[in-house]
């Protein structure tokens, strides 16, 4: 693993250890919101996403969950990864960024 995507990856593990657990019952708009996100990423990804999948206990209907839509973005080659990082991070602004329309 390259060192921007052992960034990402500690990242999200700090903020998940970080976070207090909440687990909700099951809401029949993840399936939903997973497509939403899909969309984003795939028109982000173009043709470096060979597939994007619903994982997680959001993806299984009825099971309570985290409300955290989790995804699996699958690439053809190791080599696309720091591309593929870049592409996904440009098209999910956070609070933090210049690209975030939120107040």
């Amino acid at each position: 693993m390259d060192a921007s995507a052992s960034a990402v990856c500690t990242s999200a593990i700090v903020r998940a250890v970080a976070d207090p657990i909440v687990i909700v019952d099951y809401d029949p708009r993840w399936p939903e919101e997973f497509e939403g996100l899909r969309d984003r990423a795939q028109s982000a990804m173009d043709e470096l996403a060979v597939s994007i999948e619903h994982v997680g206990s959001t993806a299984v209907p009825g099971l309570p969950a985290k409300p955290v839509i989790d995804m699996v973005v699958v690439i053809a080659s190791d080599d696309d990864l720091p591309e593929a990082i870049d592409r996904l991070e440009a098209s999910c602004p956070t609070p933090d960024s210049p690209q975030s329309t939120s107040p």
